[in-house]
């Protein structure tokens, strides 16, 4: 079984998308309320994929992303990018920092599983998936 990690300073948005994504496909999902404790878990346990909120207090989604991008291969997470910051700018400045994709918020519960599922049906970890 997969496990995705989701990351969300929003409680309730967390919420959502762990129902989401461990309702109906089968995935194991691990919850963090900002970018430090992402990082902990990703170094504790191993995570297949992350979904990173742009904006949180602290630690914000991009600095997370480089973060774990630069943990050795076999522990290096896919990274996808849900968030409401999704310019061309934003894109940019998360795909130079590693991101496999993006998700703009508010989000299609069918589109984020078809882009979970791309994403962890993938051979190779950079390859764009959304």
């Amino acid at each position: 079984m997969k496990t995705v990690m989701v990351v969300d300073d929003d409680p309730a948005m967390r919420h959502l998308v762990h129902i989401t994504v461990s309702g109906s496909s089968g995935y194991h999902v691990r919850e963090a309320e900002d970018g430090v404790s992402a990082i902990r878990l990703a170094q504790r346990e191993p995570i297949d994929l992350a979904l990173l909120d742009v904006a949180m207090p602290g630690l914000d989604g991009v600095s997370v992303c480089q973060v774990l991008k630069a943990l050795p291969a076999e522990h290096r997470p896919i990274v996808i990018m849900l968030t409401a910051h999704a310019s061309n700018a934003d894109q940019a400045r998360a795909r130079a920092a590693g991101a496999d994709g993006f998700i703009a918020k508010p989000f299609s519960p069918a589109d984020l599983l078809d882009t979970l599922d791309r994403a962890l049906s993938s051979t190779k970890r950079t390859t764009p998936v959304a």
